[in-house]
């Protein structure tokens, strides 16, 4: 599978998604600005995953040499998300409890050294003791499995956001949205850097 083709596609569909529905709902005045509805938020944050499962994860399964495991490693990322990443920042961390006193800068510092560190560590950890060893036979192979991963763990994400967060439909959409392309990019990355370790 062609993995840059397939995740354009994806990102194309998620961000003209949510620039329809900010669109709908500030411009052009044709959504209701205030709906919260739980239905709509839901099929929003899983928008992402239904787009990798129709364009990335069909095109695996129709190529020559599919990638094996693909699935897996994103149930994985997802699991992980849930299991811990999410407990340690509700029960250990905490960031809404201390980081809105902090300025600009502390707010930046400390999300980083704490949800950002701990989601990227997990994702890392899901590659490094699964896949990496035995299915990282070339760069874009460490691309599709990072992408993967970080799909899962955006999923989870997305999906508390919106069963939680008391947003609007539309602020749920640009939330979705960023989360999941910032996931996506850090993904990339984490992979190339194994990928890397394995050549």
């Amino acid at each position: 599978r062609r993995v840059w083709e397939t995740s354009w596609l994806e990102i194309t569909v998620v961000f003209l998604v949510a620039a329809i529905v900010y669109a709908g709902t500030y411009v052009f005045n044709v959504l209701p600005g205030d709906v919260r509805d739980n239905s709509s938020r839901l099929a929003l944050a899983l928008l992402p995953l239904g787009a990798w499962m129709v364009f990335s994860y069909r095109s695996e399964r129709r190529a020559v040499q599919p990638r094996p495991h693909i699935l897996s490693v994103l149930v994985l990322g997802a699991l992980v998300a849930g299991a811990i990443a999410q407990p340690l920042t509700e029960r250990l961390f905490m960031p809404d409890r201390w980081l809105p006193e902090q300025g600009f800068f502390g707010r930046v510092l400390g999300y980083t050294f704490t949800i950002g560190f701990t989601a990227q560590f997990l994702m890392y950890a899901v590659l490094r003791y699964t896949v990496w060893i035995g299915h990282f036979r070339q760069r874009l192979d460490a691309a599709a499995y990072g992408l993967a991963v970080s799909l899962g763990f955006a999923t989870v994400l997305n999906i508390e956001f919106a069963f939680d967060a008391d947003a609007t439909v539309a602020a749920t959409g640009l939330w979705i949205a960023s989360n999941t392309f910032a996931h996506l990019g850090t993904g990339v990355v984490i992979g190339f850097f194994l990928g890397e370790l394995r050549t």
